[in-house]
């Protein structure tokens, strides 16, 4: 088996993480007053135990299970911010995060979530999420720093701060950033109250860890940055960003240059005194070339042309103790993997698709993939730009569909139920079986797909708690919760055995959470 061959599967999964992940932006929401002296402290401590089916993730090696059915892990997320008049410190950190008991992956170290180890007692633990300053004069904002971001709906740039409705965000897009914003309806000679509400921001990012590139492994990767917003809180966001990425790959193998243009529009309408409407929308086109990953019929570079699409709508009936959320999106897939054209596309890892299907099945399968490609016995060299299946099951290269009902029939009682169906939007293949029977598409069991069924998804969750009803006027809001949620994933005929008429994975968490 050449290496070429390899390149001509792997490609669709390898390099869209990387196009999403160039979509770094900013949130733009105002800041508060600038006071003379200011020191807030805020904090998030998570502490999770998970009980998980077993099951196969590729039919070659001989420890052909992922091997992680119970474990403990935590995070603890703190940040601290200082004003001095017009200027703000921050800083935030993920201390003590990983894995404390419990069973390990069997599936090596390229994890980011680093399940193969006892993470929270290791170096890996303590992960920088923000160390910046920023300076507000008059309409103008200037930031310096080590920064994460989130626009839209986190389909592409995603800070991993966002609760989704079921399953778990862990990881955190984090650029070195200059960035400039102005507010230039305050030019005018008598600015109303649109002023606040339209910002203009360029900026300069240098990638510190994303999908495709972490600094600290020789990936180097730039983006230039522009974006227009108007931000109008509770009711309604529209914006645009521009988006260039050049990056690249250590050791001259390989260069990624892509624009990436994102629009997002979210609008919130209100029907008497308890009937409310969220429709929000968010798409994204990515053009350019890269090198990182070849075919026979494009020896020096790739064209990337690829779409992704999400929508959402959320109907709050009686002050939203009843809420029927629906969200669907689109990932364009690469369904020729021998033209000159990489049209496949990748949601952000934390984009929030479950807790089964992508999280824990397909990111699994993807950690097998890797190991069998680049097993010595089994494959001989590996091709380049290989590391980049190490996705943490992002979701790419399908239409998703999920339909959620949520309710608070107390104060201090929240339940949900939902579902996801996914489907390939293009033929699935595992990458190391699909290139030995010579490009047909072939699961992880080595046997023909059956169709673009990935899976259809039950989630459920009950969770306790809320904010601590605290009486002194000057006490910190405190927010404590637990959460029983599971899922239970009906897998797709494409990533069925023949033999088996049904395959059902179970997934249940329980968690603990305390926010100040």
């Amino acid at each position: 088996m050449t290496r070429i061959h390899y390149f001509l599967i792997v490609l669709c999964l390898s390099f869209a993480p990387g196009l999403a992940l160039a979509t770094q932006s900013i949130d733009l929401r105002p800041e508060k007053q600038p006071g003379v002296f200011v020191f807030e402290t805020s904090g998030d401590y998570r502490l999770n135990f998970s009980l998980l089916d077993d099951f196969a993730v590729n039919n070659e090696l001989e420890s052909n299970t992922h091997g992680q059915t119970r474990y403990l892990d935590q995070r603890l997320r703190v940040r601290l911010d200082l004003q001095l008049a017009r200027v703000k410190f921050s800083t935030e950190w993920d201390l003590l995060s990983g894995q404390l008991a419990g069973d390990l992956w069997t599936l090596g170290g390229l994890d980011r979530r680093r399940r193969d180890i006892y993470g929270a007692i290791a170096p890996s633990g303590f992960v920088p999420r923000r160390a910046s300053a920023l300076l507000r004069w008059k309409d103008i904002d200037v930031e310096l720093g080590l920064v994460t971001s989130n626009w839209g709906l986190g389909m592409l740039a995603n800070d991993g701060a966002q609760d989704p409705l079921f399953g778990r965000t862990d990881l955190a897009d984090r650029v070195l950033r200059v960035r400039l914003t102005a507010r230039p309806l305050h030019w005018g000679k008598n600015p109303g109250p649109e002023a606040n509400k339209v910002m203009v921001t360029g900026a300069f990012d240098v990638v510190f860890d994303d999908d495709l590139a972490t600094l600290s492994e020789g990936q180097v990767a730039i983006q230039a940055v522009a974006s227009l917003l108007r931000y109008d809180p509770g009711v309604s966001t529209h914006g645009i960003y521009a988006v260039y990425r050049n990056q690249q790959e250590p050791n001259d193998t390989g260069e990624t240059s892509v624009v990436v243009v994102d629009a997002y529009a979210d609008r919130t309408l209100q029907f008497g005194q308890s009937t409310s409407l969220r429709l929000a929308a968010e798409i994204a086109a990515v053009a350019g070339t890269t090198s990182r990953t070849l075919n026979y019929n494009a020896r020096n570079e790739l064209k990337v042309q690829s779409l992704g699409v999400t929508g959402l709508a959320s109907l709050g009936l009686w002050d939203k103790k009843l809420q029927i959320h629906g969200r669907i999106a689109f990932a364009s897939g690469d369904q020729d993997s021998d033209d000159d054209k990489s049209t496949s596309f990748n949601f952000d890892r934390n984009f929030g698709t479950g807790s089964v299907l992508f999280d824990q099945m397909l990111g699994s399968i993807n950690l097998a993939s890797h190991a069998l490609i680049t097993d010595p016995e089994i494959s001989g060299q590996p091709p380049r730009g290989i590391d980049a299946l190490a996705n943490e099951g992002a979701a790419g290269s399908v239409f998703l569909l999920q339909p959620t009902i949520q309710g608070t029939p107390l104060p201090f009682v929240d339940l949900k139920f939902g579902a996801l169906l996914a489907l390939a939007t293009a033929d699935y293949r595992q990458p190391f079986y699909s290139s030995r029977a010579g490009g047909t598409p072939r699961n992880h069991h080595n046997e023909d797909t059956d169709g673009r069924h990935l899976g259809t998804e039950l989630n459920w969750s009950v969770a306790l708690g809320g904010v601590l009803p605290l009486k002194a006027e000057d006490a910190p809001e405190l927010d404590l919760r637990f959460e029983l949620q599971g899922g239970h994933l009906f897998v797709g005929s494409a990533l069925r055995r023949s033999s088996e008429d049904e395959q059902v994975i179970n997934h249940v968490q329980m968690t603990g959470r305390f926010r100040w």
